[in-house]
């Protein structure tokens, strides 16, 4: 899976999101940074007939058009993406690993201190393949970090998935054949 992604398009009647406008009440005064800024967290949900949130998507603005009519309103388009973003744009330090199930593996690149993936954002479950450890199996310095999880996830032959309410979800094989 790659990661998730969301755009949406919002007619500005007020201007509250234009970025210029320090008035607005998204603008954030303390970073002196507009509401519309790339990495803010974005959420959409959904309500069922009895009245519960469920969200759909779960991320982080990456970019934003803002359309100035002249004469009009002003529209806004803000492009998305979800947590696979930000692991793929996160580099490993040089990890020695040991001989572990895929599933402590992955928690274990997950808690490295340059990736610090929120635990309460996981959804792993025990996987079903007992990785390599040792030197040869040393990951070098420089590693993507979505990579290397994708790399665990083959060895596994399972699902590595950002699921749609923000939890980074792994799931074993399922069996040897289907």
């Amino acid at each position: 899976f790659s990661a998730g992604t969301m755009t949406f398009n919002m007619l500005d009647t007020d201007g509250i999101f234009n970025p210029f406008d320090t008035q607005s009440p998204y603008y954030d005064a303390t970073t002196a940074q507009p509401g519309l800024a790339p990495m803010r967290k974005v959420r959409l949900a959904r309500y069922s007939d009895i009245n519960v949130k469920e969200y759909l998507f779960v991320g982080y603005i990456v970019n934003y058009d803002y359309n100035f009519a002249l004469g009009g309103i002003d529209t806004v388009t803000v492009y998305c993406a979800d947590d696979f973003y930000l692991l793929a744009q996160t580099y490993l330090a040089e990890f020695n690993v040991s001989e572990q199930l895929s599933s402590a593996r992955l928690s274990a690149v997950l808690d490295l201190p340059e990736v610090d993936f929120p635990i309460g954002q996981r959804a792993i479950s025990t996987g079903t393949q007992t990785l390599g450890g040792s030197a040869p199996f040393t990951v070098d310095a420089g590693t993507n970090t979505l990579q290397y999880c994708s790399a665990i996830n083959l060895a596994e032959q399972g699902r590595l998935f950002m699921a749609r309410d923000g939890d980074l979800t792994f799931q074993p094989r399922i069996g040897n054949t289907l």
